[in-house]
């Protein structure tokens, strides 16, 4: 019987050690995916993170500074492409694509892409509408157009239809100057700009076989759901081998400080994890330099999302370590009391009392005197 108790208790002890190992790394592993998930799961963080960049204040900026860029590495110029570097046509362009706009229609990409990513859409179709973009920008030119040379003085000799409203320093007499600025109107609106104003998913194609983008992220949904039910599943297994630990464990008490000690190892890791990841991604902004401004502004939306990842991994940890320090002062505060040792107490008989006393005796009777017998 003795032998038999004795396996049993190498059973339950080797049993518990492999249950609260298995779950001081699977409840690490729930802490790093329920971050991921919580901050990529849904588009809420990347729309934020897009906004508190100020990507949209800066593209319009950024885009009309690299074609210039790459305007002045080519030879020649073409009259019919408008001159970027010229401040008014920069605001008109600015002022079509508002951030406003931009931020509307990426926010837009960005509900259609996760509502196919969750399997709400059978298919990756968005479209970004940039025709109301063309329409202001026309405007705008022949607005401008029509200022710039009204401010401009006469020259000499007779009227022309060849004045370039963006670089004549001034107008011939008797030149029609709303006809010059509906010129520039249409050279945007029927120009090579903005040729195609809508942009789809079926539109953009990739790879050496021309495949949509949709084509080419066809598994992207199922890495998604797997991601997704991965993170939740390491919570489940979390919570049954936490019931295991405890019911594992030789007395409850015992398994309430086993799981509190779990918790706190692991909270300590996940919040020095979340610190770290954006630690690091600080130091490589620092040690990185971009000539780009779109490079610079695309960092930047890295660290904004590095930043949530730390607060959630921190928040989580942080959680664990709390957790884990309340339930060992409970533990400590609800320590049963021990049996009293004063002397002469109830609870523990003093030497005296438990000195065992001998058995009695029985008297043994005495003999009654002999009856004298009568006469």
């Amino acid at each position: 019987m003795v032998c038999h108790n004795e396996d049993m208790q190498f059973i339950r002890k080797t049993t518990l050690g492999a249950v609260a190992s298995l779950l001081v790394s699977t409840l690490l592993l729930f802490g790093l995916g329920f971050g991921l998930v919580r901050v990529f799961g849904t588009p809420a963080a990347l729309k934020g993170a897009l906004k508190q960049s100020g990507l949209y204040r800066t593209a319009v900026p950024d885009v009309l500074d690299q074609a210039q860029k790459e305007s002045a590495k080519q030879d020649g110029t073409d009259k019919e492409q408008l001159p970027l570097d010229d401040p008014g046509v920069q605001s008109v362009i600015q002022s079509a694509a508002s951030p406003d706009f931009l931020q509307s229609q990426t926010e837009g990409v960005l509900d259609d892409v996760y509502a196919w990513l969750q399997g709400e859409s059978p298919r990756l179709s968005f479209t970004v509408d940039m025709a109301e973009v063309k329409i202001r920008l026309g405007n705008g030119v022949e607005q401008y157009a029509k200022q710039r040379l009204a401010s401009l003085p006469t020259c000499a000799g007779g009227a022309s239809s060849d004045t370039d409203p963006f670089s004549a320093t001034c107008v011939p007499a008797g030149t029609d100057i709303n006809q010059i600025a509906a010129e520039a109107k249409n050279h945007v609106l029927e120009g090579d700009f903005l040729k195609d104003p809508e942009l789809s998913a079926d539109k953009i194609q990739t790879g050496k076989n021309g495949q949509t983008l949709g084509q080419q992220l066809k598994n992207a949904p199922t890495v998604y759901r797997d991601v997704t039910m991965a993170a939740w599943g390491l919570g489940a297994l979390c919570v049954l081998l936490g019931v295991g630990v405890f019911f594992l464990s030789r007395t409850r008490r015992a398994g309430i400080k086993k799981l509190a000690i779990i918790g706190i190892v692991d909270g300590a890791l996940i919040a020095l994890l979340g610190w770290g990841v954006a630690a690091g991604l600080d130091q490589a902004a620092h040690n990185l330099s971009f000539e780009s401004q779109i490079q610079k502004t695309a960092l930047k939306v890295g660290q904004i999302l590095a930043g949530d990842l730390r607060f959630w991994y921190m928040a989580s940890g942080l959680a664990l370590v709390v957790l884990g320090v309340g339930a060992l002062v409970a533990l400590h505060f609800t320590k049963p009391k021990l049996p009293a040792t004063s002397e002469g107490s109830p609870e523990e008989p003093s030497a005296a009392a438990t000195t065992a006393a001998p058995a009695p005796t029985t008297p043994t009777p005495r003999p009654r005197p002999a009856r004298k017998l009568v006469q």
